[in-house]
């Protein structure tokens, strides 16, 4: 949300000039960065000398959704303060960063082999995103460009984002799924392995049953 509709509303309703909004925009993403390497520096030093379960303390980075969620209902309340916005859409990103080590280690965790297709396809639809929120701004402020029709925009993003603490709280998982562990699907990637599965073979364009690949294979050049 905040990536295609953050310059409108420093423009339409904290006034920024051009240059000072372009400036002020990338804020946010700065801090972004920083809180996402920090985190996962910190969390991965804690899964290994801690005696917590790793899955909750994934799940404990995944409830940072909840206080992206009450920052961005708060920049809604601040109203046309620009320092208080700036704050707390920076400390937003903050919390944002500290999500990432929750759930983006579960693709590799859950899929092993698998992970860059998991990943791939749940990218695919979470870019879904990327057209989706201009679309419903654009429906919500178009003619109506006040601090008010603003907030529903920042209450749909933060409802979006407890959701998303919810979901992961209930359903995240580090153990590898069943179908993730079977000898001849962990082993796709070397030379040598035995077979591919459908679903491999479907995402890398062959439609053949099973495929025996050689050390020397043109797919493994040595």
């Amino acid at each position: 949300m905040m990536l295609t509709s953050l310059p409108l509303y420093m423009d339409t309703i904290l006034n920024f000039s051009i240059d000072t909004n372009g400036a002020l925009s990338a804020m946010p993403y700065l801090t972004l960065m920083a809180s996402r390497i920090l985190s996962s520096l910190i969390i991965d030093a804690v899964i290994m000398r801690s005696g917590f379960k790793k899955v909750n303390i994934r799940k404990t980075c995944t409830f940072a959704l909840v206080g992206v969620a009450a920052c961005l209902v708060a920049v809604g309340h601040v109203r046309c303060d620009s320092t208080a916005a700036i704050a707390m859409l920076c400390l937003a990103t903050v919390m944002q960063g500290v999500m990432i080590p929750g759930f983006y280690p579960s693709y590799t965790e859950l899929t092993l082999g698998f992970s860059g297709v998991a990943f791939g396809l749940s990218n695919a639809v979470a870019n879904c995103a990327g057209f989706i929120v201009p679309l419903t701004v654009g429906v919500i402020t178009e003619e109506n460009q006040t601090i008010e029709a603003w907030q529903k925009v920042f209450y749909i993003g933060a409802a979006i984002s407890v959701s998303g603490s919810v979901m992961a709280l209930l359903f995240l998982r580090t153990d590898p799924v069943s179908w993730a562990q079977d000898p001849d699907k962990q082993n796709l990637s070397k030379p040598g392995s035995k077979k591919i599965s459908n679903l491999f073979q479907y995402f890398y364009g062959t439609f053949s049953n099973e495929i025996a690949f050689q050390p020397n294979d043109a797919y493994f050049p040595l």
